[in-house]
């Protein structure tokens, strides 16, 4: 296959939005488990972490629209339409010289026109669906306050440019223009469809996707079309957990409640249901869409795994063991012998923390193997990162199941880390048969970096969520590189007083909202409204980057003002942090000046 290629099928094959996928590729799409969910004549808030596959399964229920033809269209169970809410767009209707009950009005009428617009696309796509005359008329004079309208479709978006530049100059002259109220004219134009071959009247699904991106009143604009839409139309709504900032309809003392008004669907709970058989199956698809000559193994064949011990060797092992070998004696040399490598380091890792002679703890381990094993099993995840210190890197992160956990349910980083291994690996060669533990881990390292940067544009608070995470990652770092004392593979943190302080929990909250941080229950619960109930993580896709444990493991305890200072102060509140959870004096940053580690130092970027 030749160089461009395959760079461009790759790109096809594990492109990881949905919505980018050509028609063939399309194909490579597989159907969530909570699809028949969505599919229910029934309003439905679908809450899913951004990657989580939210687009991929709207995208199902409008894909649904290019097989209808004459013969099966009055068959149909439902016809699905997608609209994606652009923040730029959103924002635009703000500010100026209008109080937000105009600008109810003037969104309201905004959502008219994206709505009919949809419909009339729709009528005049498919053959045997239609609209009466009388009923456009009616909903023309509605939306643009005339009766004779030649080509709807066209008028629409004329109003629409008509609009977006009213509301673009809307600080140098109040909004001047005509409006229509909501929902009216959508019900209108819904009232006068007919449908070839149908008996019963076929509902129509209003997809909304990305609903986090709207302002406090139009979230309650949308609310009010998904209460009360009537039996031939249902708004779903696609939003990314903590996104929805309105429970209320334009009405404020009227607040949504499910499942009285909406269905709930939990995309993230669903998808941790056999979401590693669901991840395999996606990238074997991919990988065969490839083709033979290009890879011809399955996922976890490519992706060469290493053991502990595997690890060990190719950190240099040997080099961080040579001091505890040379304060041996000789009868002990002979003994050791068959203890494997990891192990000794272990023993190393322990009297440096604990400030014991070597020659001593190797005769406590020789007196109670059965204790020290038990102790080893515990610790030696965390050795790996100390015999890392110094390295080019410092630790490995490859294997099917560790990239998966590096995803942890996010099938869009999952995508773009094997579409980059892939990438790195690419040769003239040919065929590629394994992916190297070197490379696996330079690719998951890349796209840490590449979202961890591009979160700053995900949000006005984009600067400050992305302090907020690199001082997190740089204490994580600073504890995996130096663990001595301290329980292994701390990764996680408590924040219990964040309600006090609102402008950190709204840091932290769309943090969350944008998968840089991950929010966990809390193993153990008091109360509902106890703001201890939940434990963060920063997303275990950082964590090649930053070079701490993937897995969830321990946590160190935060307040709300640690979480202030990181943001404000970050070089001396990170150094106040880590001496705060430090148990050793022995314990000091990495030397950066001469660390040949070509992944990320203490404070850099900070």
């Amino acid at each position: 296959m030749e160089n461009r290629d395959s760079e461009g099928r790759l790109s096809q094959a594990f492109t990881y939005k949905s919505e980018w996928l050509v028609k063939d590729a399309a194909l490579l799409l597989k159907k969530p488990n909570y699809l028949s969910e969505l599919e229910l004549e029934r309003p439905v808030i679908m809450t899913g972490s951004r990657g989580s596959g939210k687009t991929t399964a709207f995208l199902f229920l409008w894909h649904g629209n290019k097989a209808i033809n004459i013969e099966n269209l009055g068959s149909q169970r439902y016809f699905g339409l997608y609209h994606r809410i652009d923040t730029s767009v959103c924002y635009s209707f703000s500010g100026g010289n209008l109080p937000i009950e105009a600008w109810e009005k003037i969104f309201s009428h905004y959502i008219n026109l994206i709505i009919c617009d949809l419909i009339v696309e729709f009528v005049q796509s498919h053959e045997g669906v239609a609209v009466s005359e009388d009923h456009l008329s009616r909903a023309s004079r509605i939306l643009f306050g005339e009766d004779k309208i030649f080509d709807i479709s066209s008028r629409i978006q004329e109003e629409l440019t008509h609009l977006s530049d009213n509301v673009a100059n809307i600080s140098r002259s109040d909004f001047s223009g005509h409006l229509s109220a909501l929902k009216t004219p959508i019900d209108i134009i819904l009232d006068g469809i007919s449908i070839k071959g149908s008996k019963n009247s076929i509902p129509f699904y209003f997809m909304f996707d990305e609903f986090e991106n709207l302002l406090d009143y139009q979230q309650a604009i949308l609310n009010t079309l998904l209460k009360h839409f009537t039996r031939s139309a249902y708004v779903k709504i696609g939003v990314r957990p903590l996104g929805r900032s309105a429970f209320n309809t334009i009405n404020k003392n009227e607040l949504l409640r499910s499942p009285d008004d909406f269905h709930s669907i939990n995309v993230d709970d669903s998808v941790r249901k056999g979401y590693r058989e669901f991840a395999r199956s996606i990238c074997n698809a991919r990988l065969k869409y490839l083709g033979e000559s290009y890879i011809n193994s399955s996922i976890e064949s490519l992706l060469e795994e290493l053991s502990d011990e595997e690890e060990a060797k190719l950190l240099n092992v040997g080099k961080y063991n040579n001091p505890f070998f040379t304060h041996l004696e000789l009868d002990d040399l002979s003994k050791i012998k068959g203890v494997p490598s990891l192990k000794i380091a272990f023993l190393r890792y322990w009297a440096d923390g604990h400030n014991i002679k070597y020659d001593a703890i190797f005769d406590q381990y020789q007196r109670n193997k059965k204790m020290w094993d038990s102790r080893y099993a515990n610790y030696k995840y965390a050795v790996l990162f100390a015999i890392g210190r110094g390295n080019r890197i410092r630790k490995y992160y490859c294997g099917w199941e560790t990239i998966v956990i590096l995803s942890h349910y996010n099938i869009r980083y999952l995508l773009e880390m094997i579409e980059t291994m892939i990438l790195f690996s690419a040769s003239k060669e040919g065929r590629i048969e394994k992916i190297h533990p070197d490379i696996q881990t330079r690719a998951a390292m890349a796209i840490g970096e590449k979202n961890l940067h591009q979160i700053e544009g995900l949000s006005v608070y984009g600067r400050k969520i992305i302090k907020l995470m690199f001082g997190l990652g740089r204490i994580f770092e600073h504890l995996a590189a130096y663990p001595e004392r301290r329980s292994p593979e701390t990764n996680q943190f408590r924040v219990n007083d964040l309600q006090a302080n609102s402008e950190a929990q709204k840091i932290i909250e769309l943090a969350v909202q944008h998968s840089g941080i991950v929010r966990v229950n809390a193993s153990k619960l008091t109360s509902i409204a106890d703001t201890r109930e939940y434990e963060y993580m920063l997303h275990p896709i950082f964590s090649p980057y930053f070079i701490f444990s993937h897995r969830k493991k321990r946590k160190i305890s935060l307040t709300s003002d640690d979480i202030s200072e990181i943001i404000e102060d970050p070089k001396s509140a990170v150094q106040r942090i880590i001496n705060r959870s430090t148990q050793t004096k022995d314990s000091a940053p990495p030397d950066n000046k001469h660390s040949k580690s070509s992944q990320p130092s203490l404070f850099d970027n900070i």
